[in-house]
């Protein structure tokens, strides 16, 4: 992996080789490592790896979104809105345990958050006159995200214990 400076970048030529559970492993194991800047590659590797590595697929997608959050990239608002979009379906794949279920939880608040970022640039005095439709339109996937979500999160806790 030194060989490609990081991690992220290892499972990029994972993907291409393709020696797709190799990239699977790797996400998986060092999820806190990797690079949501890679915006294209990374797109195109969780894409990739959704099929049969959601977990890893949907780590992937987070490292995105967390990074366009972190940095206020309004203009990835949807992208990041698109990709916790994906998360949410790939969800019924990947929330098995509690942990899942924490994980899928945190994912809702993040949508929250991001939604709300997007409702502050359209109300905002200096967003550009016809911008604040992209952010409308963007707050309205949130929100069909956020439900879908929910939804899942209803049914996975449907069968747990008291």
């Amino acid at each position: 992996m030194e060989r490609y400076g990081s991690v992220t970048r290892a499972i990029l030529f994972l993907v291409s080789w393709p020696a797709l559970d190799r990239a699977a492993r790797l996400a998986i194991a060092r999820a806190g490592e990797l690079d949501g800047n890679l915006y294209d590659s990374v797109t195109q590797a969780a894409e990739a790896l959704a099929g049969r590595y959601p977990l890893a697929a949907t780590l992937l997608l987070r490292a995105m979104i967390d990074d366009t959050l972190a940095q206020n990239r309004a203009g990835r608002f949807g992208h990041a809105a698109r990709h916790l979009r994906t998360c949410a379906s790939l969800a019924t794949a990947v929330v098995r345990t509690p942990q899942d279920r924490n994980a899928a939880e945190d994912l809702l608040r993040d949508l929250e958050a991001l939604r709300a970022r997007c409702e502050a640039q359209a109300r905002s005095l200096v967003t550009p006159m016809g911008n604040e439709m992209f952010y409308r339109y963007q707050e309205s996937m949130i929100k069909d995200a956020q439900a879908m979500l929910a939804v899942l999160l209803q049914r996975s806790g449907a069968g747990r214990d008291p």
